[in-house]
């Protein structure tokens, strides 16, 4: 069952904003990229507590996304084509 977020003892409709990295945008020298389980984990948390999870990519100055980004993504529906039935 869901852990629904609760104000004044009513299940609230929330939001978790992510980034992938530490910055909003994109930051070419970004160090602090979160790994494909944390976010993966933090997925499972906003949705098991009956939240959406944003995440946040920027594109490079050249309007594409950076590998880090997108192998993250690709990870996270791989995981969503075989698990997400169980969050869902």
């Amino acid at each position: 069952t869901r852990e629904w977020v609760k104000v004044d003892g009513r299940p609230v409709v929330w939001e978790a904003c992510h980034t992938f990295s530490g910055a909003w945008g994109y930051h070419r020298d970004e160090s602090s990229w979160k790994s494909e389980e944390q976010l993966i984990q933090t997925l499972i948390d906003s949705v098991s507590k009956g939240g959406n999870l944003l995440l946040n990519v920027g594109p490079t100055g050249r309007g594409e996304f950076d590998e880090r980004a997108l192998s993250r993504l690709k990870s996270m529906g791989e995981w969503m084509r075989r698990h997400g039935r169980s969050i869902y």
